[in-house]
């Protein structure tokens, strides 16, 4: 799984993470960011 990061008005990525392993309580915290946006693209 990765993270992509993006910049406001930006269309390309500013930053990748890249997840290889992640507990429940990691991801409820990622969720939970008041700033955080998520979406699906099929790849």
């Amino acid at each position: 799984m990765n993270l992509y990061v993006f910049e406001a008005g930006r269309l390309t990525a500013t930053m990748t993470i890249r997840l290889l392993n992640f507990s429940a309580e990691d991801v409820e915290w990622l969720l939970g960011l008041p700033h955080l946006r998520v979406t699906e693209e099929a790849v």
